[in-house]
């Protein structure tokens, strides 16, 4: 699960959740990794941290501009063996600057 489902990049604080992953005893510890997918659709998995817990809290890149703020983000869950399974769920981030007309115009109102 992810939350919120949008908000602007290294700013809105997201919440990911690797909720209702069941596996034997043995199995047993769980290991999550977060990752987001490269915005380029190459496949290519940033890795934004390890944990034994099921719950991230963290800011998020931004998405792709080309469509529409749109990032993959995902977590790829491990148990004791080795076995691992993923799961995506897509946020939509601004970028936390915006065009670089526009950060242009906020920097000339603070000058003038």
């Amino acid at each position: 699960a992810l939350s919120p489902p949008s908000g602007v990049s290294l700013t809105t604080l997201f919440v990911l959740r690797a909720d209702g992953w069941t596996v034997p005893v043995d199995a047993l510890p769980l290991s999550y990794r977060f990752f987001t997918l490269d915005t380029a659709g190459s496949g290519v998995r940033s890795t934004l941290g390890t944990w034994a817990s099921l719950t991230l809290k963290t800011t998020l890149p931004a998405g792709s501009k080309a469509d529409g703020d749109r990032l993959s983000v995902g977590v790829e869950v491990s148990d004791a063996f080795g076995a691992s399974s993923d799961r995506l769920a897509e946020a939509f981030v601004s970028d936390s600057l915006g065009s670089g007309e526009a950060a242009l115009d906020q920097l000339k109102q603070k000058t003038e």
